[in-house]
């Protein structure tokens, strides 16, 4: 029983060696294969954009990864020149990339630019502080980019060094220590915990030096080397507590085989070779703790290799998946007093709490918290906290929430029938209601009313925060108006007249020389008769507590004698009638 028990464990632990480090193929890139694009991870989904192509042109189109239904989604074009060498990196929910150049390096660019998944757009944001750079490197670390070395000229002799950091919410860049010794091109990073790592690239020959940054100290440290042969154009990617590397040009061969870096031991093993052909510029990033590769090619540029084969690699069994947090809102800038609803994207969670630092209500345990509501404007953090049944992982979006005060409250003042609004600089439009209803065209200062009755005035500020103010006006006299059935009719017929005045009269005065009756004080008049042939003038007189109007309308209405009474004869079996018009 001892024998048998102990094959049983064998077997079990032979399993679970199978189930880790291993590769398995996933759909085929669905666009033209690329060389030399940038790639990131946004949430649950994976990007990949810009490159070359195998027409030696390059492209600004930009494609999303979706590994719930292992399919790819074409997006929304780089909102920068087509390019290649580019960088890219995510932080929180938004995805940056930029730098780069033209196949030939005649252009090097340094713009850079956010991506916001949920818009599908791009933003151009603050030119990258070291000036135009190719082959360069970027990563992230909490809510801070990085990018630097790379080359300024495209040709491997104007390698830097420096490193600059990058802050979304100031959009600026920022200097820091710069790596040790000459400049690198073409090199690779990760990141794990606080640190970011730069293995790899071109110094003056292919490297295999591995150097480390502190975010906290600011300071750079070598670690042990790659053992395994220098190359540049790699991958790197960090899962759990671990960083990997490889892939890559080895000056006369390409590299398919990946290794996994130990912080805590310094040390480098060799993991399960990349099952497909070796190449440089492949895309990577890493979703739900597993890696993400692909693309990329041989010397591109000059052998025309290409390829389109996409995998996913999952890590060693031994590292743990903890909960991975996280989330987006509805709306990140806003005008006070709305309420945004939030989604979460977490992996590996069975609970949730949510912390809303401005917000009400402040905290919830609600899978998807809905209707959060600002009431005062500020920048706000939002923080979740996502754990499973033995651990928990905390994401903290710094300044997450942008709320903008309303704008001041305008003032309505009135001369006469003119109404005025008070203006201020943060006013950027206007508009006046006339009684709930919008006034077309009526988007001045200043308004002339036409009647009694309620207007609103609604400013928009330049954040786009609007608020509205309303008077009641009461002190116009009405403006008089009518019509009638008819204006042309014979004698000893009648009409009806209809009250059009504008501005709520309450009292009507009609005159009507000619007709039966003469006069009235209703507000629409019925049946007014006109025995006499003629042309005749209407008066009407409306009024109310602030005064009256007077419209007089001269020949208004047109009465025609009636034909004289006709004159029938019989001769036989034909009537015959005396001489008219029309006979009927």
């Amino acid at each position: 029983m001892k024998k048998i028990y102990f094959l049983l464990l064998l077997s079990i632990s032979q399993l679970s060696v199978v189930k880790a480090d291993f590769w398995t193929s996933k759909a085929t890139f669905s666009g033209s294969s690329i060389d030399f694009p940038f790639s990131f991870s946004i949430l649950n989904k994976g990007y990949v954009g810009t490159g070359q192509n195998p027409s030696d042109s390059v492209i600004k189109t930009f494609w999303e990864y979706d590994p719930s239904s292992d399919s790819w989604t074409q997006k929304a074009d780089f909102g920068g020149a087509a390019r290649w060498s580019a960088i890219g990196f995510s932080i929180g929910n938004k995805g940056y990339a930029g730098l780069g150049s033209t196949t030939d390096n005649m252009l090097v660019f340094q713009d850079f630019w956010e991506y916001d998944p949920t818009a599908n757009s791009w933003l151009q944001k603050a030119d990258f502080g070291g000036g135009p750079r190719t082959v360069a490197v970027g990563f992230s670390i909490g809510n801070m980019g990085y990018a630097g070395t790379g080359d300024s000229i495209g040709n491997n002799l104007g390698a830097a060094n420096d490193l600059w950091q990058y802050d979304p919410v100031a959009d600026n860049w920022t200097r820091k220590a710069s790596i040790p010794g000459v400049g690198i091109d073409d090199a690779n990073s990760f990141v794990i915990g606080n640190n970011g790592y730069i293995i790899g690239g071109y110094i003056q020959g292919f490297s295999n030096l591995l150097w480390q940054y502190n975010s906290v100290t600011d300071s750079w440290s070598q670690k042990a080397s790659l053992p395994a042969p220098g190359r540049c154009d790699a991958v790197a990617f960090s899962i759990c507590d671990k960083g990997y590397f490889g892939m890559g040009e080895m000056g006369g061969g390409y590299g398919f085989d990946l290794w996994q870096y130990d912080p805590a031991t310094n040390g480098w093993s060799q993991k399960t070779n990349f099952p497909s052909a070796g190449r440089d510029e492949p895309i990577c990033f890493v979703i739900n703790n597993n890696a993400y590769m692909g693309l990329g090619g041989q010397n591109a540029f000059a052998t025309g290799i290409f390829y389109t084969d996409f995998w996913e690699y999952t890590p060693d069994s031994g590292c743990v998946i903890l909960p991975v947090p996280s989330f987006q809102a509805s709306g990140t800038s806003f005008c006070s007093g709305n309420c945004i609803n939030f989604t979460n994207l977490s992996f590996n969670a069975t609970s949730y709490l949510w912390s809303f630092p401005g917000g009400i209500p402040s905290y919830s345990s609600d899978t998807n918290p809905q209707n959060i509501c600002y009431t005062s404007s500020g920048i706000y953090n939002v923080s979740l906290i996502a754990s499973d049944s033995s651990s928990s992982d905390t994401v903290n979006f710094i300044n997450y929430i942008k709320v903008f005060a309303s704008p001041p409250t305008p003032v309505i003042t009135q001369n006469n029938d003119t109404l005025y609004c008070s203006t201020n600089p943060v006013y950027a439009s206007y508009q006046w209601y006339a009684d709930t209803a919008i006034v077309p065209g009526a988007t001045d200062t200043f308004y002339v009313a036409l009647h009694n009755g309620n207007y609103n005035i609604a400013v928009t500020d330049t954040n786009g925060c609007m608020i509205s103010v309303g008077i009641n006006i009461l002190t116009l006299p009405p403006a008089a108006a009518f019509q009638s059935s008819a204006t042309s009719l014979c004698s000893n017929s009648c009409v009806n007249f209809t009250d059009k005045s504008a501005g709520t009269p309450i009292a009507w005065h009609w005159s009507f020389p000619g007709g039966i009756p003469s006069s009235s004080s209703d507000q629409n008049p019925q049946q007014i008769c006109y025995p006499n042939s003629g042309i005749y003038t209407v008066t009407l007189v409306a009024a109310n507590a602030a005064g009256s109007d007077t419209i007089v309308i001269n020949n208004f209405i047109h009465v025609s004698p009636s034909p004289p009474m006709p004159v029938v004869t019989k001769s036989n079996d034909t009537l015959y009638c005396s001489i008219d018009h029309s006979y009927t």
